[in-house]
């Protein structure tokens, strides 16, 4: 699995932390902060890059930059088994 280091959150022009109203929101942001690979498998995600949360679904999961991710579309099963291994995550993969 790749190492995942986003940084905090990322600012505005201001320099307010940006308000993520839906995770797939922070596709620039995370590309930006971890490069275009599957957080899972390390495949160049490309066009294909799918963002996703860490967290069990709930609003502070769906909604915070520290837990966001990319995969690509078949590492699906890879990431609910390890949500379902650890129901408690500490905001790293």
């Amino acid at each position: 699995m790749r190492p995942i280091d986003r940084g905090s959150c990322p600012t505005d022009a201001t320099g307010i932390p940006k308000l993520f109203h839906k995770y797939q929101d922070a596709r620039g942001d995370l590309i930006t902060r971890i490069g275009e690979y599957c957080s899972f498998c390390e495949t160049p995600l490309g066009v294909s890059l799918a963002v996703e949360h860490i967290g069990l679904a709930s609003p502070v999961s769906m909604t915070s930059f520290s837990q966001f991710f990319a995969q690509v579309g078949r590492c699906e099963s890879i990431r609910v088994n390890y949500l379902l291994a650890k129901p408690r995550l500490s905001g790293r993969v």
